[in-house]
């Protein structure tokens, strides 16, 4: 791992560390990834998936924490917290995109269907690209139960076409 991803490593480890400390304050840790065309696979799949401070899933979040960012060598995801205060929790904030700031809670599927046809078809692949615009498959499916990417193989099949 380069010095930029070892020192991203150690700040998320430290943020981590940093909000289980704070377990009277928040629920769990939130993913935020990047939402532009240099995310990979893994990162769309993950993000804005939820975990308690234990690393359990919540919040629908089925795939698991796996210790969280980075996930890949230069991964650019981070932990935020979720706040026990729905006052905290319910307030406004944004995330970066290739389209600049952008309301935090957008998620890579409602990012995507902004873009033009062949934005997501560079980003998903083609076939993948084809099955989620057929709403056969969400960002979230692009991975199994083990965090690993499927193939396109591995999504026909699962989702039976």
């Amino acid at each position: 791992m380069n010095h930029a991803g070892l020192d991203m490593a150690e700040a998320n480890a430290a943020r981590l560390s940093a909000f289980r400390k704070s377990a009277d304050l928040l629920l769990g840790v939130r993913q935020i990834s990047t939402l532009d065309s240099h995310t990979c696979l893994i990162c769309m799949a993950y993000s804005n998936g939820e975990w308690d401070l234990d690393g359990n899933p919540i919040n629908g979040t089925t795939l698991p924490f796996d210790g969280g960012p980075p996930r890949h060598f230069n991964c650019r995801s981070v932990l935020v917290g979720i706040s026990k205060s729905p006052l905290l929790r319910d307030r406004n904030g944004t995330r970066a995109s290739d389209d600049g700031q952008i309301d935090r809670k957008i998620s890579f599927d409602d990012f995507l269907k902004r873009k033009p046809q062949a934005y997501v078809d560079e980003v998903l692949g083609k076939g993948r690209a084809d099955l989620w615009r057929k709403g056969k498959i969400t960002c979230r499916d692009l991975l199994n139960s083990e965090g690993r990417i499927m193939s396109l193989e591995e999504l026909r099949a699962k989702f039976d076409v």
